[in-house]
């Protein structure tokens, strides 16, 4: 299976909401993505930004900081795993 955020080969995935189900995006648009990216797409950022500002896939990759999380990540192994928040 492979991150749509991320694109790093990983066991499981997890669905995204791109807009946040306490924002109204219970039914919306999902993404699949690996653990490690979800945790990151919520540290980084609150549930009002990803749902008014970040609620694309596009916008997610092309948002600054997660952008640098992407380029971090990309080379570790599918099973990596960190409790470092980007």
């Amino acid at each position: 299976m492979k991150c749509e955020l991320c694109e790093r080969e990983v066991d499981a995935l997890t669905e995204h909401h791109l807009v946040p189900r306490s924002k109204g995006g219970k039914k919306g648009d999902t993404i699949d993505v690996c653990e490690q990216c979800s945790k990151q797409i919520h540290c980084i950022h609150d549930n009002k930004t990803l749902g008014s500002k970040l609620n694309t896939l596009e916008k997610l990759r092309n948002d600054e900081k997660i952008a640098g999380y992407i380029v971090w990540v990309r080379n570790k192994s599918g099973s990596f795993k960190t409790r470092r928040s980007w």
